[in-house]
């Protein structure tokens, strides 16, 4: 198999097809040359079903999320011992490789195998050359789409919990610079109720299903919708709200130090840890 295109800035590749790889000799000009290896994809219908947290039985975390910032479907496996990240590239249905490095998928160092009951996922199995292989269940968490305003801002998010108990600490994720939503973090909301905690991540105003605009809005305006998430937790009963924090990159870090207008300021709410 060979491989030409007229614009001579791009190599020649000759290679040879073996199953779902391609492997040969690249040639550049001015006599430079190498070697190629090419690996054939799956193409997924959805990359939603895959995402959350799985436990090892030594009580190890892997999370399977996607980076929504790239526009891409690319799932990533990020391991919260070591805090490896790799993008999982997809040869089947159920089936994912991994390279040496994030966007690296040659040579592969790693299998992910999803197993599923029914068109469920609940659980994986990871495989390396060096540890062999080992299986992480699929931990439950309860999803509820939720509304709270501020203001003329009505602004809509997802709820984390985990699947049994009540009177759950919170965390409110804040947003960073620019159109934000729901998802950006949260596959970290996923590891994070996995660890007891309910998780609370909604659309900046003016993104997704919030309204109100954000290019306009003052740090005060964005901190006090955060506040207004703490106040709608503090009324439920399954979150108790003296254990409520706030957790966020970026300008999110800012805005969960950003003192809210006084009429914003739940009594019992509290600021957390935060990562710049």
């Amino acid at each position: 198999m060979r491989v030409e295109l007229s614009d001579r800035r791009f190599p020649v590749l000759t290679g040879t097809l073996d199953g779902n790889t391609i492997a040969g000799t690249a040639e550049a000009t001015g006599g430079r040359s190498g070697t190629f290896r090419l690996i054939r994809t799956a193409h997924l219908e959805s990359v939603s079903r895959y995402i959350g947290a799985y436990r090892f039985s030594d009580g190890r975390f892997l999370l399977v999320d996607t980076l929504p910032e790239t526009r891409t479907s690319l799932l990533y496996a990020v391991d919260s011992v070591t805090g490896q990240v790799r993008a999982m590239y997809p040869t089947s249905a159920t089936e994912f490789v991994t390279g040496p490095a994030l966007l690296v998928p040659e040579p592969i160092e790693s299998t992910l195998t999803f197993q599923t009951r029914g068109d469920e996922i609940v659980a994986l199995v990871r495989r390396t050359g060096a540890n062999g292989s080992e299986r992480a269940e699929r931990v439950s968490i309860r999803q509820q789409e939720v509304r709270f305003q501020n203001g003329d801002a009505m602004l809509t998010g997802t709820l984390l919990t985990p699947a049994s108990g009540d009177r759950f600490p919170a965390l409110i994720l804040t947003h960073g610079g620019g159109a934000a939503l729901r998802e950006w973090f949260w596959g970290f909301g996923y590891l994070m109720a996995a660890r007891g905690f309910a998780v609370l991540a909604f659309d900046k105003r003016g993104v997704g299903e919030s309204t109100g605009d954000w290019r306009s809005a003052r740090f005060e305006d964005l901190a006090d919708d955060a506040v207004s998430g703490a106040r709608y937790l503090q009324s439920r009963g399954d979150v108790d709200g003296r254990r409520i924090g706030f957790w966020g990159l970026s300008q999110g870090a800012w805005i969960a130090h950003w003192p809210p207008s006084a009429s914003a300021r739940p009594g019992s709410s509290s600021r957390c840890r935060e990562e710049a």
